[in-house]
């Protein structure tokens, strides 16, 4: 091979290598663009969802049940915070992805990483204040339906009790006086539960609901147990 081949195939090999060399960092360069959009569409995305229509429905839902002063200050509180987020919060999540996409069309990619990194932990903390947020409201929206199921098992319940008393009262005759003055007690709570329901007193209702279960727990250990422990207490203590 002459001297000018030499030449020749040393061109060619080292062109080939420049153009290999080119398109592998096109490549990488197409990728890296690729993530990083991804990366952004990825940030718009949970910042549009930090605001739902969930907190506004159940806002105005609340606005309905308000009829007393302590329920009053909960929705002004609530609408307070959520224009927060909505009015102050998200929007400068929304200047910062504005900045973000400046970043990203200049290809300042070192300061581009410190800005999605900030931003996702901005956006995470306000997310987590608005489900926060939704929770409470929640509470109130979705308690009257919670309770009233937990009140009609509770009263179910009740009445297997009673009507177990009922049927075998000479079982219990040396606890009747307690346990029917447990019975009047809850048939008060149940009628305070009520009440309260209509007074939208939900945070009333919250310790009504759990003060029913525990004594209904309470008497049912008691329908179930006291009997043997009575006829226990007859045959080990002999009367004197």
């Amino acid at each position: 091979m002459s001297q000018t081949a030499y030449i020749l195939a040393g061109i060619s090999y080292y062109v080939i290598s420049i153009i290999i060399i080119v398109l592998v960092l096109n490549y990488i360069n197409s990728r890296e663009k690729k993530r990083y959009q991804e990366e952004i569409s990825t940030l718009e995305r949970d910042k549009n969802l930090i605001i739902s229509s969930s907190i506004l429905s159940e806002l105005n839902k609340v606005e309905a049940l308000v009829n007393n002063e302590k329920l009053q200050e909960s929705y002004e509180d609530w609408k307070l915070r959520f224009k927060e987020i909505k009015d102050v919060e998200v929007p400068k999540i929304t200047d910062a992805l504005i900045e973000i996409e400046d970043c990203f069309n200049e290809k300042r990619y070192k300061e581009l990483n410190e800005k999605i990194a900030k931003a996702e932990l901005e956006i995470f903390y306000v997310k987590t204040k608005a489900s926060f947020l939704l929770d409470e409201i929640k509470e109130i929206t979705l308690s009257e339906e919670r309770n009233r199921e937990t009140i009609t098992k509770l009263k179910t319940k009740y009445r297997e009790i009673i009507t177990k008393y009922n049927k075998n009262k000479n079982d219990y005759k040396e606890v009747c006086a307690p346990l029917e003055l447990q019975f009047e007690n809850v048939d008060k709570l149940f009628s305070a539960f009520e009440k309260s329901m209509e007074n939208n007193a939900y945070t009333e209702v919250g310790k009504i609901v759990k003060a029913l279960d525990d004594t209904i727990g309470n008497l049912n250990v008691v329908i179930e147990e006291a009997p043997s422990i009575i006829l226990m207490g007859k045959v080990l203590i002999p009367k004197k």
